[in-house]
């Protein structure tokens, strides 16, 4: 059973996740070779301590429609340009970064009307923001030293300004420490945070959260583990009123490492709910699960637990089969070199009430991690785009619009590739893909043909 961080809560009184309900019962390791990559980021966060990618308006929830413009297509502004095209993708260019990329976001963050990048160097503790110029290129890029472990970032509006801010879940295990740190989107010269938390929770998952229901999701929720030896090993941690007086509550989840956090209303109650993958990294258990909360008046409280294949990694939202209910598309890591049937992205069909039914799982390449729920080649269906770490290569897997999806394409692209963010880099108004590459040291530009159907 999981059970509320009374240690936080004693002090949170008036905090709404304070009050538990249990209503209910019914995402790093990411693969098992050396190549010392993102793949191995269970060693990392045991010694120095992986929808959705933000972009311009983005709110990062990997729904059908997150930027509500009522066309479905995600997280970013409508960039179809009007109509479907086939289904053609093919790297353009490989961008350099630090050492060890292992996080990409993409979107209009230097109001210059074209997509930029901000990344994570896991390898150089740096995040860089690339400033794109309209025509696949980035000629433009500062970076920051962290001076600690940041694995994810999230774009999220945390105060009243019109820009969102860089959110960075940040440790240092040689302290060790955790803290939340709020970098600007629109860096200019020496570039500070501009502010820091102290954190209970190492963050591997970052998401934006409306946790006090008041139609903005401007709170940060972070999934990973706990900082206290007296804790259950994972936690979730909201954060709110970040500015100016930040409140904090947990939620302790199981032994096993929560990796991957996703938000967005599973239930219609019009208050938004959580789903957390969780990997066993020490075989404690004798399954990894994916874990539901559902928000309410009261907070978050654990309602059901997925019966997922082994190591589930990264997550996707949004409605597959056109009922209007929330569907989630989780990718499952055999941890493998070679393909096997245990890669797959699993479909979970949601039936409205924060239940889901599993439905046709996919198999892809080997060693699926980084996972986005859009529409990208512009039908009106929403589509899933997978990274497989151990075959260098992104699959896209087409959408039907009936819970199932098409043969995928598969393109290639650098070595060890990790995370996945979406945008139209090349104005053709085409979304585009960008994918880090964690032992290439870039991003993969990856655009749109433009051939029609």
């Amino acid at each position: 059973m999981r059970a509320l961080n009374l240690g936080l809560c004693a002090l949170l009184p008036l905090f709404g996740a304070c009050k538990s309900s249990f209503v209910g019962s019914t995402d790093d390791d990411e693969s098992s070779d050396s190549s010392g990559s993102e793949a191995s980021e269970s060693d990392e966060s045991s010694s120095t301590s992986d929808d959705t990618s933000t972009s311009e308006a983005g709110d990062g929830d990997g729904d059908g429609d997150g930027d509500g413009d009522g066309d479905g297509d995600g997280d970013v502004m409508n960039q179809c340009g009007g109509t479907a095209a086939t289904l053609s993708f093919a790297e353009d260019s490989q961008v350099p970064t630090g050492t060890n990329p292992i996080r990409v976001l993409a979107g209009d963050y230097f109001a210059s009307t074209a997509a930029d990048l901000i990344v994570v160097a896991f390898g150089d503790g740096q995040i860089q923001y690339f400033t794109g110029n309209g025509n696949a290129t980035f000629p433009t890029e500062e970076a920051v030293f962290t001076g600690g472990s940041i694995r994810r970032i999230e774009a999220i509006n945390v105060d009243d300004d019109p820009e969102p801010e860089i959110v960075a879940p940040w440790e240092d295990w040689s302290l060790p420490v955790a803290e939340l740190h709020i970098y600007p989107s629109q860096p200019s010269g020496d570039i500070q945070p501009e502010l820091i938390l102290p954190s209970p929770t190492y963050g591997l998952g970052v998401d934006a959260i409306d946790y006090d229901n008041d139609g903005e999701r401007d709170e940060v929720l972070i999934a990973g583990g706990s900082m206290s030896p007296t804790e259950p090993a994972s936690e979730v941690t909201v954060f709110a009123d970040l500015m100016p007086a930040p409140m904090t509550a947990s939620v302790d989840t199981t032994t096993a490492m929560a990796w991957y956090t996703h938000v967005e209303d599973l239930d219609g109650d019009g208050f938004d709910d959580v789903v957390v993958s969780q990997v066993d990294e020490a075989d404690d258990f004798a399954q990894d699960l994916v874990d539901i909360f559902l928000g309410s008046e009261g907070g978050l409280s654990y309602w059901a637990s997925l019966d997922v294949g082994p190591s589930p990694r990264d997550l996707g939202l949004g409605d597959f089969d056109g009922d209007d209910n929330i569907d989630v598309a989780i990718a499952i890591n055999d941890g493998g070199n070679a393909p096997s049937a245990a890669d797959q992205v699993e479909i979970w069909l949601g039936q409205g009430d924060g239940n889901f039914q599993v439905g046709t799982p996919v198999t892809v390449g080997a060693g699926p991690s980084g996972l986005e729920v859009f529409d990208i080649n512009c039908d009106g269906e929403l589509d899933i785009i997978v990274t497989a770490e151990n075959d260098n290569t992104i699959h896209i897997l087409p959408g039907r619009g009936d819970g199932s999806f098409g043969a995928a394409l598969v393109v290639p692209v650098g070595n060890l590739p990790s995370s996945l963010a979406i945008a139209d880099f090349n104005g053709d108004e085409r979304p585009d893909i960008a994918v880090t590459n964690w032992d290439s040291n870039s991003v993969s530009i990856v655009l749109a043909g433009d051939g029609e159907p």
